[in-house]
């Protein structure tokens, strides 16, 4: 749940050393239709303050929708972030947050991008 009314961004930044747009994105509903044969709601990325959101929600049917990792181990990190506009240069973003060397370097790219300290991140481990 966030405090203000704001459109929500989750980027990865993967054991694969690579970053990726996860939230939202453009082929979404296409992707899951074709990995689990049944079609996704529309995902809006505009959230309203103080209700809880799950991404990626349901699809039409209220199945869960899930991310799935590639097999390289190391730490991922997700970066959850939110703008009371909405950001276009997501390819951008994605290349910045991969050529960047370090997480401090991940936040600046991130908060300059979004004009704000509006980043959270959550790093886990994979084996």
């Amino acid at each position: 749940a966030a405090d203000a009314d704001a459109s929500i961004y989750v980027f990865l930044f993967g054991s694969d050393q690579q970053a990726a747009l996860l939230f939202p994105t453009e082929d979404w509903e296409s992707q899951f239709e074709k990995q689990f044969g049944r079609k996704a709601k529309k995902q809006d990325n505009y959230c309203r303050a103080d209700l809880e959101y799950v991404v990626p929600g349901p699809d039409a049917a209220g199945q869960p929708r899930f991310f799935k990792l590639d097999n390289t181990p190391g730490n991922n990190t997700l970066y959850v972030c939110a703008s009371r506009s909405n950001i276009q240069n997501y390819q951008d973003i994605v290349a910045q947050l991969t050529k960047a060397g370090s997480e401090e370097a991940r936040l600046k790219v991130l908060t300059d991008s979004f004009k704000v300290d509006c980043v959270k991140s959550f790093t886990f481990k994979q084996e």
